[in-house]
């Protein structure tokens, strides 16, 4: 898992149903790398929180170089 602190958003690059998907720079092992982060919309309704939620647990599941935590 990479801690939120070690993670800079750049711009929004996509919408979807819950949230943004935004460009991001994380710090991984000393090296600044690219990364595509998605947040769930601020404010938010409860239902959608749930449900975004529900797809990171899907998600959390994947085992490929390209994903991570």
């Amino acid at each position: 898992m990479i801690p939120r602190s070690a993670v800079a958003v750049v711009r929004t690059i996509g919408n979807g149903e819950f949230g943004e998907v935004c460009h991001a720079k994380a710090e991984i092992n000393g090296q600044q790398v690219d990364t595509a982060v998605k947040m769930l919309r601020r404010g938010s309704k409860p239902g959608e929180k749930v449900e975004f939620l529900k797809e990171a647990a899907i998600m959390a599941q994947f085992n490929h170089d390209n994903v991570i935590m």
